[in-house]
C-alpha cells in the first residue's frame, strides 16, 4: 500500500509541473530542422522579466517561457590548445552539453535549441552550416560541426574579430516577437592579442545590440592574471541598450583539460537553473535570465 501512495503522489506531482565540417569566414547561416513557430510579444516592460512561477520545471531544471534558445560556442583553436588539450576533452564535453539539450528538448518539445559554431585562432571562422537545431536527426551533424571547430588548432589568439562573428550569427538567429534568449559560450585558454578596450566593447555590443548572455570559460592553469582579469571582465553584469542590467554572464575555470568535460554541465546548470536532486526546488529561476 505505501508504494502504491508513493506511486500515485509521483504521477500527481509530474502532472502538476507539466504545463557538414567546412568553415568559412563568412556570416551565411543555413537552418537544419528549425521551427518557425512564434508567440506573441510580451509589453516592452515584461520582455526581460522573470516569471514569478516557472513555466517548465523537470529534474529541477526550469525553461523559461520562450521559443528559442540560441546558443553561439566560440572555440578557441590557437595552437597552445595543442599542448593543453591534446585529446580534445573540451569537444566531449560540448557534445555531452548538446545530448542534456537534446533531452530536455524531449520533455518540454515546444522549444528549439539552436547552435551556431565559431573556431579562432588569428582569424575566426564560422561554420557554413549556420544555425542547426538540436533534435534527433542533427545530432551526428552538431558532433561533427564540434569537431570541425576544436581539431587542427594553429596561430594566435585574438578574441576581438571572433566576438564580432559571434554578432553577425546573432543577427540570422531564430526566434521573433523577442521569444528567445541568446548565448555566446566563449572557450580560451590564452592571453589575447587584443587590446582589452576593444574585447569589452565587442561584448557589450553582443549584450546591447542581442540581449546576449556571456559564459566565459578560462582554460589551463598557467593564465597570467591579466589574462584571467580580461576573461572575467567579459563575463561581468552588463547593462543592455533599455537600461536592463539581467543579462548577467558567467565566468568559469578549467585549470586542467579533465575538467573541460564537467565545466559544460556547469554551464547547462547556469543556463537552466538547475538544482540538486538533494536541493529544494525552487520556484522562481535564478538563472543567467
Amino acid at each position: 500500500m505505501k508504494h502504491f501512495l508513493w506511486l500515485v503522489f509521483i504521477i500527481s506531482s509530474f502532472a502538476a509541473c507539466k504545463g557538414g565540417n567546412s568553415f568559412s569566414g563568412s556570416g551565411t547561416t543555413k537552418n537544419i530542422e528549425t521551427s518557425t513557430q512564434t508567440t506573441p510579444s510580451l509589453p516592452p516592460q515584461q520582455q526581460n522579466a522573470l516569471p514569478t512561477q516557472p513555466i517548465y520545471q523537470d529534474d529541477g531544471c526550469i525553461k523559461t517561457n520562450v521559443d528559442h534558445y540560441n546558443f553561439v560556442l566560440v572555440f578557441d583553436a590557437s595552437l597552445s590548445q595543442k599542448r593543453f588539450d591534446p585529446n580534445n576533452v573540451r569537444a566531449a564535453g560540448a557534445s555531452s552539453f548538446m545530448k542534456k539539450l537534446l533531452t530536455l528538448k524531449s520533455r518540454e518539445n515546444t522549444v528549439n535549441f539552436n547552435v551556431s559554431f565559431i573556431r579562432f585562432s588569428t582569424t575566426p571562422k564560422a561554420s557554413t552550416q549556420g544555425w542547426v537545431s538540436v533534435t534527433q536527426n542533427n545530432m551526428y551533424l552538431l558532433d561533427s560541426e564540434i569537431q570541425a571547430a576544436t581539431q587542427n588548432p594553429n596561430g594566435s589568439t585574438h578574441y576581438t574579430p571572433a566576438l564580432e562573428l559571434a554578432g553577425t550569427a546573432l543577427q540570422s538567429a531564430p526566434g521573433s516577437n523577442n521569444s528567445y534568449r541568446n548565448f555566446v559560450v566563449f572557450l580560451t585558454d590564452g592571453a589575447p592579442r587584443d587590446l582589452a578596450y576593444k574585447i569589452d566593447q565587442e561584448v557589450s555590443s553582443l549584450v546591447s545590440d542581442f540581449q546576449a548572455a556571456m559564459i566565459v570559460i578560462a582554460a589551463g592553469g598557467d593564465l597570467s592574471s591579466k589574462a584571467l582579469g580580461i576573461v572575467q571582465g567579459m563575463a561581468l553584469p552588463q547593462t543592455s541598450s533599455n537600461g536592463d542590467e539581467n543579462h548577467i554572464g558567467r565566468y568559469k575555470h578549467a585549470k586542467t583539460a579533465q575538467e573541460l568535460s564537467t565545466v559544460w554541465d556547469e554551464v547547462f546548470r547556469d543556463v537552466f537553473d538547475c538544482q540538486d536532486s538533494t536541493q529544494q526546488q525552487s520556484t522562481t529561476p535564478n538563472s543567467i535570465y
